[in-house]
């Protein structure tokens, strides 16, 4: 089951069922504004046109996930091609509704450095790039936080 992870009221990361990121929020200013994120992302998670197709220079294709005002309300993780961009979306659209809540005290446990995204403005920052956080991944989308169940956080 795909789930958000409210990371110490500061940011949103969205991650899939097979324990892949799949959307990461901008810097948030506490839990108040990480849960209207989290409502704003299920509610256009499911429009097909909120979704912005991009292809970064250094790594490779993802997308952002507008809001009404074409707002980014989250960035994707670089995606090795295409197709699995492709499947992405198709995750983020069928698995954001219903995904449940977690607080946890620090980033997802497998990210090298999961505040990189964190801060970053992706509202203010329109074209900025996401490196490619997984270089293995099977189906090429985002990173799996499986595995040891450890990680330090830190870059």
């Amino acid at each position: 089951m795909a789930r958000f992870e409210v990371v110490e009221g500061r940011f949103v990361v969205l991650v899939g069922p097979e324990d892949e990121t799949l959307l990461v929020t901008g810097l948030l200013a506490g839990q108040d504004e990480c849960a209207r994120a989290i409502v704003a992302i299920r509610l256009f998670a499911t429009m097909v046109d909120r979704y912005d197709r991009r292809e970064a220079r250094h790594s490779g294709p993802y997308f952002v996930l507008k809001g009404g005002d074409d707002s980014v309300l989250a960035t994707s993780c670089a995606c090795h091609g295409v197709e699995a961009r492709e499947r992405a979306i198709e995750l983020v659209r069928t698995t954001a509704p219903d995904a449940e809540v977690l607080q946890v005290s620090s980033g997802p446990q497998a990210h090298d450095d999961p505040l990189r995204w964190a801060t970053r403005d992706a509202s203010t920052s329109r074209d900025a790039e996401p490196e490619r956080t997984d270089r293995g991944a099977e189906e090429g989308i985002g990173r799996s936080t499986s595995g040891s169940g450890t990680g330090s956080g830190t870059g």
